[in-house]
């Protein structure tokens, strides 16, 4: 479809590692990804971003194919400094975002199968031999079966709990009906409490689901809702 409608507008397409490609080269101590970047006609070493995830390095590579294209278009230069400026100012809230160091408290709006899968696969990338403290809650239209599973098997702890203000939040029992051996709490503040006070500096607690659980859990950190 997208090649399709390329051709009928005579638009260039740029295919991710077809045409262009970045990969990682470190992963860096204060919170953020090394890579490089490369097309057809640029080569970009030592480009930094300060999130987190492989799938971030996609989403740099195809947001730098993009710019790099627009900046051909127009017969403008490359400058090289503006662009590692503007990567390091990258942000995304809610997108395994750090809110806290000892304990290492990460939020990630990660609400559907797909999301949690990229989720397992950066912890398990990220925190080998860590324990894991999950507290999690959706919608009871997503597809928790689909979610729960993977989560449980990531985690020393996970925990549900329901989402905030919100009449299509999971109830305990649409919990319940995929696993009922999973503990929940369905006061957020309580189950997060609880978390917390059986977490030592070197565990992780990683607090995931719908967005708006995230939006309310990162207003009770940092005063900010992430809009939807």
């Amino acid at each position: 479809m997208i090649t399709e409608t390329a051709k009928r507008l005579a638009s260039p397409l740029a295919i991710n590692g077809v045409d262009f490609e970045a990969r990682l080269t470190k992963t860096l101590p204060t919170w953020g990804q090394q890579l490089i970047f490369s097309n057809q006609a640029n080569r970009l070493q030592q480009l930094q971003i300060p999130l987190m995830g492989d799938y971030q390095i996609q989403n740099a590579a195809v947001a730098l194919q993009t710019y790099l294209t627009y900046l051909a278009q127009q017969h403008l230069p490359v400058d090289i400094l503006t662009i590692k400026r503007g990567l390091k100012q990258a942000t995304w809230p809610g997108r395994f975002e750090k809110i806290n160091d000892e304990p290492l408290i990460i939020l990630d709006g990660a609400h559907n199968p797909e999301g949690i899968a990229e989720l397992v696969k950066t912890i398990r990338h990220q925190f080998k031999g860590r324990d894991i403290r999950l507290l999690f809650g959706a919608l009871g239209d997503k597809n928790l079966a689909q979610m729960l599973p993977p989560l449980k098997k990531v985690a020393s702890t996970l925990l549900l709990t329901t989402v905030p203000d919100n009449p299509r939040a999971a109830t305990p029992e649409q919990y319940a009906q995929v696993d009922s051996e999973i503990a929940i709490e369905p006061d957020w503040p309580v189950a997060l409490t609880r978390i917390l006070a059986d977490i030592s500096t070197d565990d992780v607690l990683v607090i995931t689901g719908s967005l708006y659980l995230i939006s309310a859990i990162r207003s009770y950190f940092k005063g900010e809702i992430i809009d939807d």
